[in-house]
């Protein structure tokens, strides 16, 4: 899991291989992305919250 710059979101891998995004002022999850090929294990974003890398296991 990682957060955003700002502190506002996290993104988590789920063990669906999707990241889910949660708010983290109010515990909400606020979306998620498909399944990720490959996905797994270490997670990389931008300063402004783009995801940019999933690295499998």
């Amino acid at each position: 899991m990682t957060f955003r710059a700002d502190g506002d979101r996290l993104a988590a891998l789920g063990l669906d291989r999707r990241v889910e995004w949660w708010r983290v002022d109010d515990e909400h999850r606020a979306g998620r992305t498909r399944p990720l090929p490959g996905g797994g294990g270490l997670l990389g974003i931008t300063a402004n919250g783009t995801l940019v890398a999933v690295r499998g296991r």
